[in-house]
């Protein structure tokens, strides 16, 4: 008796695992293109302007002059991944369902957006070779409401796995001025050249 209730109860626990491992899965149709690794590095301090400072060093041919963190989607765990189907070692997070940090220092401001350009991913440890980079930089391609990475992006590092993940950082590239700003700089830059006529005349 005590056998066929162990029988049942693992048949039962092996259908919830299909059906969760179902549910953590996304098709590639949804997420569109592999994201673009750009640039990686090692930084031995995980703070807001280790890694600003590190963006502000790169080329501009790899990430647009004056861009600017403005928000951290963190705590990061590995349930807030899905599968890409089809893809060996593809990896998708949502960034609607993302939490975004608003207690961050300077320049993180709280603001996370939900459809980056660009973002910057940070694994924490977990007995990779000191040294080994650990943070990467990806252009967002495609559906750009999902972060969609491989674990062939993260050459050496040991005992990988997506919960090494432990935060995402996205930004822009500045702040733009608002239409009506713009109109009332041109509408002073025009009161200037007329002051200039009339003082000539």
């Amino acid at each position: 008796m005590g056998i066929k209730v162990f029988v049942k109860l693992a048949v039962l626990a092996a259908s919830v695992g299909l059906a969760s491992s179902a549910w953590a899965s996304v098709s590639l149709s949804e997420v569109g293109s592999h994201d673009a690794k750009l640039a990686s590095t090692y930084l031995a301090s995980a703070g807001d302007s280790a890694e600003q400072g590190w963006l502000d060093g790169l080329s501009t041919s790899i990430l647009p002059d004056g861009y600017v963190l403005t928000g951290r989607y963190q705590p990061l765990s590995e349930g807030l991944w899905q599968a890409v189907d089809g893809v060996s070692g593809g990896w998708a997070a949502y960034f609607g369902g993302l939490t975004c940090d608003t207690t961050g220092d300077i320049p993180y401001i709280g603001d996370c957006g939900t459809a980056p350009d660009y973002y910057v991913l940070r694994l924490g440890t977990g007995g990779s070779p000191t040294g080994t980079n650990n943070y990467f930089l990806f252009q967002n391609l495609d559906a750009m409401d999902w972060a969609f990475v491989n674990l062939s992006d993260f050459p050496g590092v040991s005992s990988w796995n997506i919960g090494r993940v432990s935060h995402i950082s996205v930004g822009n590239e500045g702040s733009v001025p608002e239409p009506a700003t713009l109109v009332l700089l041109g509408l002073g830059a025009l009161g200037l050249g007329f002051s200039r006529r009339r003082k000539q005349a």
